[in-house]
């Protein structure tokens, strides 16, 4: 029986977290570049970016039903967010 109330998909996401060090903890100006910064980053990806997801410090959620693109923007986005001062990456 077919239920057309009912949408079923694959959804893939990637998590990216990150810390500031303590030169940049404090530096408010900063922290809005770095994430005006990785806001103009994402869209040139077909992904959705959850910038509300509750992580240990800063980070985002990118999901979406196509993995090749969640990989590459996840991976960009990584060595793009390595080239800041200030960034240190936490590992799941």
């Amino acid at each position: 029986m077919t239920n057309n109330f009912v949408q079923i998909k694959t959804t893939h996401s990637a998590e990216i977290q990150w810390m500031w060090t303590d030169a940049r903890q404090r530096d408010v100006d900063y922290h809005f570049d770095v994430n005006d910064n990785v806001d103009a980053k994402v869209k040139e990806y077909m992904v959705r970016d959850d910038r509300n997801y509750c992580c240990q410090c800063e980070g985002r959620l990118l999901y979406g039903d196509n993995l090749a693109n969640i990989t590459a923007a996840a991976t960009e986005l990584a060595e793009y967010l390595s080239t800041f001062d200030g960034i240190r990456f936490i590992k799941n």
